[in-house]
């Protein structure tokens, strides 16, 4: 089994068919190779922190889905679920609870929290005027949601919320026009990415302030889904014209520089996509972000799930300071608000008991923490939480967070 896969959802156009079939589809990760496909009318996915899809679908609802075949495992949300008549966009909170940006059967656009277990309400924590269309949740290192929201070509903001009391912290505009947003999605660094369907490429701001920072990928192409790949690369779900019709490919970009680097999934696969994902292993979640002065920052995997007797189990950082010198520090609580320590971003609990483990990285920048697992059955849902951590002569460096629960 792979340690991440691909998930693209849309519409796909079989030569045998006269219409589009709605599909989802399994990649390996890093070269593309197409691992499952199966009809599936999902419109949006993202994995949760329990290793789960979830899914939104047109019909509507909102689905547990399993990882590896795509296929729905439960409805856990159906329609009127919140008083939300349509669902459209997912993100998870540091909690584990589930954001859902939909309309109401009176066109009001609103993002409300559920419990995941359970799937009743919480609260409405947002909403906007009919008209408006929420077109992107995040959640954001600090614990704060981003929600952005675009009415027209000309007129898209951001609003940075409690999810907790619904508060707005700051909004702000983000400086452009004449092109709608496609996606957004986290740098690794913690910054927004931005990605418009034209004109104005890929741009990076501050995700608590609004202020712009810079241009990762200029037009002109069409973009549609964003993503961090597992190697630390910007991918790109971006739409050919021009043809008998539009159809999708996904592409892959330096996340430091913008070059292109590789056509990952061919044009044909898709007419029409809904929706990206990159996946974790379960029992893996990475949270928080990375500190380091260099770009590209330190990213976060691993090589498969740990489950009981996994004897090969390690944590991954790539991108890591080349030949460093460093640790793998691991603990038994994360820390929701970073402790900075020595200029880097602490993420791991300093009131708990925490163990450093040696490590070093490669020429490529690549460091592994081996871990193995023992055989016992008794550790099932053990839970840690690890960090890297490197030392340097003038700047330290540290990955972002990862929590690993043992899996059976």
């Amino acid at each position: 089994m792979p340690a991440q896969r691909l998930v693209l959802c849309g519409f796909t156009w079989p030569s045998s068919s006269p219409v589009v079939v709605p599909t989802v589809n399994s990649y390996a990760p890093t070269s593309g190779v197409r691992l499952s496909s199966r009809a599936a009318d999902y419109s949006s996915l993202q994995q949760g922190p329990d290793g789960f899809l979830y899914a939104t679908t047109f019909t509507p609802s909102v689905q547990r889905v399993d990882p590896l075949s795509c296929t729905p495992l439960v409805t856990l949300l159906p329609r009127g679920a919140g008083g939300l008549d349509y669902f459209n966009e997912l993100a998870f909170d540091r909690g584990g609870d589930l954001f859902v940006a939909g309309s109401t059967a009176a066109g009001v656009r609103q993002v409300v929290r559920f419990d995941v277990s359970t799937g009743a309400p919480v609260r409405t924590v947002y909403w906007s005027s009919s008209g408006y269309e929420i077109k992107c949740l995040l959640a954001c290192p600090d614990g704060s949601l981003v929600v952005i929201v675009q009415r027209d070509y000309t007129n898209h903001w951001a609003a940075r919320i409690d999810p907790d009391t619904g508060q707005v912290l700051t909004t702000y505009t983000l400086g452009t026009s004449n092109s709608y947003v496609a996606d957004a999605a986290l740098h690794p660094d913690g910054s927004l990415l931005v990605a418009f369907e034209q004109i104005h490429g890929v741009r990076r701001y501050s995700y608590s302030s609004g202020a712009y920072l810079n241009t990762l990928v200029s037009p002109p192409i069409f973009l549609q889904h964003m993503a961090i790949g597992p190697d630390g690369n910007l991918v790109l779900a971006v739409e050919y014209r021009g043809g008998p019709r539009d159809v999708t490919g996904v592409r892959e970009f330096d996340l430091r520089t913008g070059r292109h680097l590789s056509d990952l999934i061919p044009s044909s696969e898709f007419d029409g996509l809904r929706g990206m994902v990159f996946t974790q292993p379960a029992g893996i979640e990475v949270f928080g972000s990375s500190t380091t002065a260099a770009q590209p920052p330190p990213f976060l995997t691993a090589n498969g799930p740990p489950t009981v007797g996994n004897a090969a189990f390690t944590v991954q950082s790539l991108n890591s300071p080349l030949q460093g010198i460093g640790q793998f520090v691991v603990g038994l609580q994360r820390s929701n608000v970073p402790l900075n320590v020595l200029g880097v971003d602490v993420w791991l609990d300093q009131s708990a008991p925490n163990v450093g483990i040696p490590i070093s990285s490669n020429f490529f920048g690549l460091a592994s923490a081996s871990l193995a697992v023992p055989a016992d059955p008794l550790l099932t849902g053990f839970r840690l939480y690890g960090q890297f951590i490197w030392l340097g002569t003038t700047t330290n460096t540290a990955t972002m967070g990862v929590r690993i629960q043992v899996q059976p």
